[in-house]
């Protein structure tokens, strides 16, 4: 994310603003979402996991979907 130009801050905000798109329930050690922020030009996307234990989140990876491959959501893949 940081090679990306993705701020600390602004992963915080996809995960607590943003939009669950997708639920990767079955992903181990803990299940695992993809959350959309939008606002205005700016797409993010930011896959990640809550471990409710220890009162922490994973970061997997975030990332500006491509309109290539991404609706123009950027909800569903084409």
């Amino acid at each position: 994310m940081f090679k990306r130009g993705i701020s600390i801050a602004l992963v915080k905000r996809a995960i607590s603003e943003g939009e669950t798109i997708k639920v990767y329930a079955d992903d181990k050690p803990f299940p695992s979402k993809l959350n959309l922020l939008s606002e205005g030009d700016l797409n993010l996307h930011v896959v990640y996991a809550e471990d409710s234990v220890n009162k922490s989140y994973i970061i997997i990876t975030a990332y500006y979907p491509d309109p290539a491959i991404w609706d123009k959501g950027f909800k569903i893949k084409k």
